[in-house]
């Protein structure tokens, strides 16, 4: 399982999908990234050599939802951290009979003495039509849209700790929160045609996309099948294929490899969208692309 040990690198030190910067909360920024990732790397190759300690944490894990499997990655890390400490998780706030949010993580700041709110996500959206507005950014599944989820970590989670009602919960455990963070990571797949465009506006981008967020493609099942078609009639073009499990959504790491005949097989009835990794057989060194292939109809709304 030498997979989770390059995805908890990767939660460390891949970019933020989000920059938000307000009066009493902010996204984490990507030199904090790059600076814990660099503090972690030795025993990340510790874990390489041996992964059972993180193997071992990730076995209690009831279910793979990948935010939850996420959000493991950084409680092992946070449990062998000098300076930040878990105090609390998945903490559920009440009030009487209803309840008002959960906590992702509360973390003591041993450098800074002071209590942190830490909220998670992980997220993957495809741009539909004008890509400038956040709610064009769909999820997979088409149940989710990036202005939802920013306005819903901005306007509820990470302000749970203003509320009346958990401020008193947690002033009777000792705690008061001095400091707010969201940590969200995942890539943002655009058209393909526009894949190698700056068409992501300045006001956008500066306010709330990330301008060092990771970055993939999406095209139809049949736009894909005529780029192999043209890719199979090119002298020193074959490509190579792999698809990707939802479990390997994080790293460049697959498990299924398919030819291009192969491919065609597999997306001749596809019914829902497919990630997939696509580099050329004959560039060594060529780092592989990330796609989400959709149904014709997808983006259809």
């Amino acid at each position: 399982m030498l997979n989770c040990v390059d995805d908890l690198h990767w939660a460390l030190a891949s970019p933020s999908l989000l920059k938000v910067e307000e009066s009493t909360y902010r996204t984490m920024d990507d030199p904090w990234f790059i600076h814990q990732a660099e503090l972690f790397n030795p025993y990340i190759k510790k874990l390489k050599e041996n992964p059972a300690p993180l193997e071992a944490h990730l076995s209690h894990l009831k279910t793979y939802r990948l935010g939850a499997y996420f959000e493991q990655l950084i409680r092992f890390w946070l449990d062998h951290n000098d300076r930040y400490e878990c105090v609390e998780q998945n903490l559920v706030i009440r009030d009487k009979s209803h309840t008002l949010g959960e906590f992702d993580f509360i973390v003591f700041d041993h450098v800074n003495r002071c209590f942190c709110h830490w909220e998670m996500a992980l997220k993957f959206y495809l741009g539909v039509g004008d890509i400038s507005n956040l709610e064009n950014w769909h999820g997979p599944n088409k149940k989710d849209r990036l202005d939802l989820k920013h306005r819903h970590l901005c306007d509820k989670q990470i302000s749970l700790s203003t509320k009346l009602a958990a401020d008193s919960y947690l002033k009777k455990k000792g705690i008061t929160i001095q400091e707010r963070r969201i940590w969200i990571k995942g890539r943002l797949f655009y058209p393909i045609h526009q894949l190698n465009q700056n068409l992501v506006t300045e006001r956008a981008a500066d306010k709330t996309i990330s301008p060092n967020h990771l970055k993939g493609g999406w095209l139809s099942k049949t736009e894909l099948l005529n780029e192999l078609s043209l890719s199979n009639n090119r002298e020193c073009n074959e490509t190579n294929i792999s698809v990707l499990d939802k479990k390997n959504w994080l790293m460049n790491k697959s498990n299924t490899k398919l030819s291009n005949t192969g491919f065609f097989s597999l997306v001749s009835d596809l019914k829902k969208p497919i990630q997939v990794e696509i580099s050329n057989l004959k560039t060594e060194h060529s780092e592989p692309k990330r796609f989400f292939v959709v149904p014709d109809d997808w983006s259809t709304f």
